[in-house]
């Protein structure tokens, strides 16, 4: 069982493993230009680092100078700049993962 994250003064919870992607709006955010971004600097760097595939602990423990990681993503969420994989893609998505990192291994190997 994973522990559950809640930011503070939210309704929505979700848990350390749980993956983020970015919206259609979340694209197009990340891609303008700093001067032009409706987001204030953390966000917006929050926002870019987004893959996809990586779980929600990494970010709470990568950017843990950014205080409550949790609230922010909880903040690009309730914006619609982000929203969380769900569980079968993400699983899909896994699978491909470790597909591709197999394939490389035996490339790198031979």
């Amino acid at each position: 069982m994973h522990a559950a994250t809640r930011a503070e003064g939210q309704q929505r919870s979700f848990h350390t493993e749980d993956v983020f992607i970015k919206t259609g709006q979340g694209h197009r955010e990340s891609r303008v230009h700093t001067s032009q971004s409706s987001l204030p600097r953390r966000l917006r760097t929050l926002l870019r680092s987004v893959d996809g595939h990586s779980p929600f602990r990494v970010y709470a423990r990568t950017l843990e100078n950014y205080g409550d990681v949790a609230a922010r993503f909880n903040e690009l969420r309730d914006h619609g700049y982000v929203q969380l994989l769900e569980t079968d893609e993400a699983q899909t998505q896994g699978n491909r993962v470790q597909r591709l990192r197999k394939r490389l291994a035996l490339k790198h190997a031979g």
